[in-house]
């Protein structure tokens, strides 16, 4: 199953087999499926493809015939959580900041944030109890949006 990324797009093909004939697109956010007059699936397009490629090698997965992600800037990636008090946060390894969206008060930094405790959030059961309690009051924060 040959794979391409393609720089000037961003934007990752998995071509499954020769595309034949007129292709209908089916999309669904960044992804995107082409199914030909036969009814067979022949491409799966990323687009996105960085912040994709991004959230897939933070789960740990590897993917023969993805870019290894070693040419991209590694930017953090914003992490979908379910709580009552944020909806989102994400971490940056190399400046030790914690970017959590809120949703009532809005997006704050956290400061000099060690990894261990970003892990603690993300296993927490209660995303807003550990905000509190480890988090909020802290470490040294400001207001971003």
């Amino acid at each position: 199953m040959p794979v391409r990324y393609d720089e000037k797009t961003d934007t990752i093909h998995i071509i499954l087999g020769p595309e034949i004939g007129k292709l209908l697109e089916y999309r669904a956010g960044p992804f995107s499926v082409f199914i030909d007059e036969s009814d067979s699936l022949v491409r799966i397009t990323i687009r996105n493809a960085q912040r994709f490629i991004a959230r897939v090698l933070a789960a740990g997965f590897k993917a023969e015939g993805l870019p290894d992600g070693s040419q991209f800037k590694r930017e953090p990636v914003w992490e979908d959580v379910e709580s009552s008090m944020i909806s989102a946060f994400k971490y940056d390894e190399a400046t030790g900041t914690l970017d959590v969206a809120f949703k009532r008060s809005g997006v704050y930094r956290y400061y000099d944030v060690p990894e261990h405790v970003v892990e603690g959030l993300r296993k927490a059961t209660s995303k807003g109890g550990y905000m509190r309690s480890m988090i909020i009051d802290m470490y040294p924060w400001e207001k971003l949006g």
